[in-house]
């Protein structure tokens, strides 16, 4: 079993785990290529936590800009 942190830019992800049936003997680069796919896959979790951040803030923008256009048109009517 190998067991390598996902190490993100500002947290920790968690652990990419791999089980193999018998025992592995990893040469150097073997252990290197692994720990690359774990900084990959750290990457790629860090990258889907910006684009859903990204995404709630214009999410959030846009809400705001419609109560500020109700708020205006309510004004402009006199009805506010």
């Amino acid at each position: 079993r190998v067991a390598l942190p996902l190490l993100g830019r500002d947290v920790d992800h968690g652990v990419l785990a791999f089980s193999f049936a018998s025992r592995q003997d990893f040469a150097k680069v073997s252990r290197e290529a692994l720990e690359t796919v774990a900084g990959q896959c750290a990457q790629a979790l860090d990258r889907a936590s910006l684009f859903d951040s990204v995404r709630s803030a214009q999410h959030e923008v846009s809400v705001a800009s419609e109560r500020l256009r109700a708020v205006l048109q309510a004004a402009a009517i006199g009805t506010y």
